[in-house]
């Protein structure tokens, strides 16, 4: 599953697209906006809060997965 996301650049008259991949940010890693180089990252008290946002949403990928496969077989 690709987890590959992206944030438009917050740097004011940019046009960037900033990809990321929520579980590598989780890591500590940063990203660069491919036109302006404006770096971003989350900082180490945010990291928990994030954590439980993006478990939350890979379980909901999950149940939406399953339920999918348990429509189809219907």
């Amino acid at each position: 599953m690709n987890d590959q996301q992206f944030i438009p650049c917050p740097t004011e008259n940019c046009s960037g697209n900033i990809f990321f991949d929520p579980h590598e940010l989780m890591r500590g890693a940063q990203f660069v906006c491919p036109i302006c180089n404006t770096v971003v990252g989350l900082a180490p008290e945010s990291r928990e809060i994030v954590n439980e946002a993006i478990e939350k949403f890979d379980e909901l990928k999950r149940d939406i997965i399953k339920m999918k496969k348990d429509h189809s077989m219907s």
